[in-house]
């Protein structure tokens, strides 16, 4: 993926205790009261900053603490932009999307289910859109759930004081506990009439982005096409809307098919 040039970037005068340090700007929010929350990096260091524009921060963050990076342009108009700083049981999140409903863009801090702070930019949010072309391993950062992203479209389009059970803290049983209403997935089967000798798994994303790890029918009983076996063609990433096959021999009844993604374990009854 493309690595963002930070010299085409607005330089940043960050305030701190050590002393001042200059650094290139990802993301700034200019909010209520005069505040902004600001996404910086200087080298191999990064920087979360809320408080006064011009003032020493109410808070500043750096990689002792968890980051998450989420950039996704969809067609048209529609795409989402989040980075989100975890420290302890606090999530900071500064975002900027479009998901169908107009441009939202703002801070969202939350502890648990409690949303703490929820304000949107006072004008349109500064950033590089080459961000778009980024992947979160190009600035030091982890990738971020759908399942969090969704949420904070959530909080943006309806105001929601309340956080979905649903998020990066749950365990993979938890989702599987969880699935009601939060299926990433739809999963068809068909039959490859041009071969004859398949059935097929038809998985269509439903959401912004889902990576399908592995596909298990009959509890293992049941035998993947030869080219899907190699990992590679197992894992794939589906964007919304997109679809993807996979290929088992007709002979076997299929029952049960277990779709295993990087929002847990999701399981499908014929």
């Amino acid at each position: 993926m493309k690595k963002i040039n930070l010299l085409q970037m607005a330089i940043l005068f960050i305030p701190g205790v050590m002393g001042s340090v200059q650094a290139e700007t990802l993301f700034e929010c200019k909010l209520p009261d005069n505040k902004s929350a600001t996404i910086a990096m200087q080298g191999a260091q990064l920087y979360y900053t809320f408080g006064k524009q011009n003032s020493e921060p109410d808070m500043q963050l750096n990689r002792d603490n968890d980051w998450y990076f989420y950039g996704q342009h969809g067609s048209g108009s529609n795409y989402q932009l989040s980075f989100r700083v975890v420290k302890g049981d606090y999530n900071y999140v500064i975002y900027s999307q479009d998901t169908g409903n107009g441009v939202t863009e703002g801070l969202v801090a939350y502890k648990g289910n409690k949303v703490l702070y929820n304000k949107h930019c006072t004008e349109p949010a500064k950033y590089d859109a080459s961000l778009f072309q980024t992947d979160a391993a190009d600035i030091g950062m982890n990738d971020e759930s759908d399942q969090v992203s969704d949420y904070i479209t959530s909080i943006a389009n309806n105001g929601n004081n309340q956080r979905n059970d649903n998020s990066t803290q749950q365990s993979n049983q938890d989702r599987e506990q969880t699935q009601t209403n939060q299926n990433p997935i739809e999963v068809r089967l068909a039959e490859n009439t041009a071969w004859g000798t398949m059935s097929m798994v038809n998985i269509t994303s439903l959401t912004n982005s889902v990576t399908i790890n592995d596909v298990v029918v009959n509890r293992g009983n049941c035998t993947l096409f030869v080219s899907n076996q190699l990992k590679q063609y197992r894992q794939r990433t589906l964007k919304y809307g997109e679809q993807t096959k996979y290929g088992f021999n007709t002979d076997c009844n299929i029952r049960e098919i277990v779709v295993k993604t990087n929002q847990g374990d999701w399981v499908f009854n014929n």
